[in-house]
């Protein structure tokens, strides 16, 4: 291979590592609805099929129309609703729980039966 088709190989990776991402597709309404619950029925809101789901839905169409990415509107729906609205808890404080709880368990099993 020739020099000047290697350097050309090797400008054309440069830049395209240097180039600026794109930024991210905005977020549609199936991206949340399986991550937040509809605050009347305690369901997942891609199944909950209340008045109040609908509502929820609209508000959530409402801030996509607005720009706003997936994180803003979850901010937007605790917002409005409160931390309920949120299908998985918090990875932080008392939400933490949740997740090493059932990882502590499955430990003390592994290694009781190792």
């Amino acid at each position: 291979m020739s020099r000047a088709v290697l350097l050309g190989v090797l400008v054309a990776m440069l830049a395209a590592l240097l180039a600026p991402a794109s930024a991210p597709a905005a977020p549609s309404l199936v991206d949340i609805e399986d991550e937040v619950m509809c605050v009347s029925c305690n369901v997942p809101l891609n199944i909950a099929e209340s008045a109040q789901a609908n509502r929820q839905r609209e508000f959530i169409r409402g801030l996509i129309a607005d720009g706003r990415d997936k994180e803003q509107v979850k901010a937007a729906l605790v917002a409005e609703y409160g931390k309920d609205v949120l299908a998985l808890p918090d990875d932080e404080g008392f939400g933490i729980t949740a997740y090493a709880v059932p990882l502590g368990l499955m430990a003390l099993l592994a290694a009781g039966l190792a």
